[in-house]
Order: structure tokens, then sequence, then C-alpha cells
């Protein structure tokens, strides 16, 4: 029984963005453990104002509402769990070279088969979180636009062809179960298997802070879910809680 993800389904046809719609609609936000999904989005979007490019045949786009049981300390760290329960859904399919990129992405062989954009919304006089969820399941490199295409992939590319609605009651199943042990207090835990999930860890990369740009090493994560990198040429560690960080 889920407590957290999948309570209510909600089906569209088309929508410019699941995130979008669920945020614009006060009665929607408080329907802790709401889904939108979607077969179909005009202006997807990712973290930093970015497109989210869904692709075109059978791919999933989903917003869930989670009204979350969770110390304040912890509700930044909310991307990473989602993501950790969307990985653990795509481990059982018996992918290679499956893993997560800090803070958002989770990759197969270095490129993105799946974005998480976590947004909050204080509407209706409720603390909610919109976690949305865009996968590329079907099709392959050709059903993106060219300045894109390098960088992601689907999952049909490597062999596995689920439904839409086989795939989202997947990852409902898995990110509930992660949910439920963050509520019930095992949130270290989680984060120490997201950092023995993620390519992210000792990996060489670029990032900008304070209106510099540094190159460092990643180190692991912080206790509430930041990025612990150790600058180049430096033992110190620098915490980085937002932005874009590029792999080397």
């Amino acid at each position: 029984m889920r407590r957290f993800a999948g309570l209510h389904l909600l089906h569209l046809e088309s929508v410019d963005s699941t995130n979008s719609y669920v945020l614009s609609r006060p009665d929607l936000l408080l329907k802790a453990g709401l889904v939108v999904y979607a077969d179909h989005q005009t202006s997807g979007r990712g973290r930093m104002g970015r497109r989210w490019f869904l692709g075109s045949r059978g791919n999933l786009a989903a917003s869930l509402v989670i009204q979350p049981d969770l110390p304040k300390d912890y509700l930044s760290c909310m991307t990473l769990l989602v993501g950790l329960g969307v990985y653990e859904a795509l481990s059982t399919l018996g992918l290679e070279g499956l893993s997560i990129k800090w803070p958002n992405d989770i990759l197969i062989a270095d490129k993105k088969v799946c974005g998480i954009l976590c947004e909050t919304s204080g509407a209706a006089g409720l603390q909610a979180i919109v976690a949305g969820i865009g996968l590329n399941i079907r099709g392959d490199r050709d059903d993106f636009p060219p300045e894109v295409r390098g960088r992601l992939t689907t999952l049909e590319s490597h062999g596995v062809r689920p439904s839409r609605k086989e795939m989202l009651e997947l990852l409902l199943d898995h990110v509930d179960r992660v949910l439920c042990l963050a509520s019930e207090g095992h949130v270290d835990m989680l984060l120490d298997k997201w950092e023995g999930s993620s390519s992210s860890i000792g990996r060489r990369v670029r990032f900008s802070q304070d209106g510099n740009t540094h190159v460092a090493t990643i180190a692991g994560l912080g206790p509430h879910g930041d990025l612990r990198v150790r600058l180049a040429g430096s033992a110190s560690l620098v915490t980085v809680v937002s932005g874009e960080v590029e792999y080397l």
C-alpha cells in the first residue's frame, strides 16, 4: 500500500508542462500523493530554466505532489530522494551503465535518460513539493533536436521497451518506498545509497560559484544532500548547494 506516491492518478493527453499544470492548481496541490501524467508535453521544463526534450514517442512526463513528512533541513534533498527511487526502479530492468548524476539526472552510459525537477509551492497555505519526472522510454537519438542528441538516450536504445503505464507504476512503487523510509528517519541511509549508486563520486568536474568557475573532484554528499567537492590543488572541501556541475 503506497503512502506518498501515486495515491491518485490524473491522465492528460497534452499539457504545456505537468509541473506547471499542478503548480497553477491549488486544488491539486491539496491532494497529497497525486500524480499527473501526460502523453505529450509542449513546454517541458528542466533545472535552471532549460527546456526538457521528451522525445516524440511513448515517453513519460509525470508530476508527483508530495506533502513531505521530513525535518525542514532535509527538504533540500528531495530531488536526490526521488532520483534514488527512479534509479532503483530502473535498476530492476537489467540496464548496464545505469547511474545517478548530482543533483537530478539518471544516466545510462553517461547519457541522460531521465531528469527530475522538484519545485515548491505555498499555495492554499500548504507547503507542497511537486516532483516532475521526465523519462525517455521509446525511440532513439534521432527523436531529439540536434543540439541535444549527443547527451540523451532512451530505454529502447538499450533493449528495454516497457509501456508508459508500466513504467509509471514501477517508478511510483520505488519512489514511494524511498519516501516511506525517509519519513521513518532513514534519510542518512538513503543518501549513503545514493552515493553508492552515483557516477559522480570521484569525478573531475567544472562548476561556477560566486561568479567564479572552478575545477574540482567530487568527494561526496553533505548531510542534507549538498555536494562536497575538493578544489584542484587544494585539500579543503567546498560545498555546492545548487547550479550546474559539468563532468570533465
